[in-house]
């Protein structure tokens, strides 16, 4: 029986385990889950506030991302390119660049 009875006591203690980890990977799907539902939301947002969206990355030049309408005022994709560029004169990328 002494057998039995471990067997039975590890079975259980590797069950309880187990579970936790399946409650913690359930946890964050959940917070992934509502993440990706405000993500939604707040792009709706933007879309319905903004005429376009543009994401700068922490260099303060180049698109991360761009909106269909954004490409379209620029007349080309802007997503991975400087938006300095854009500008004719430095003295007007400067300008963006401060006001960011």
């Amino acid at each position: 029986w002494a057998g039995f009875l471990a067997a039975g006591t590890v079975s259980l203690g590797l069950a309880a385990v187990a579970w936790a980890g399946y409650s913690r990977l359930r946890d964050f799907y959940d917070v992934y889950t509502l993440l990706c539902v405000e993500r939604k939301a707040s792009a709706t947002i933007l879309d319905m506030v903004c005429d376009s969206v543009v994401l700068i990355a922490e260099d303060g030049d180049t698109v991360s991302k761009s909106s269909q309408p954004f490409d379209f005022l620029i007349r080309q994709g802007m997503q991975g390119k400087k938006i300095s560029s854009c500008f004719e004169t430095e003295r007007g990328a400067q300008e963006l660049r401060d006001a960011l």
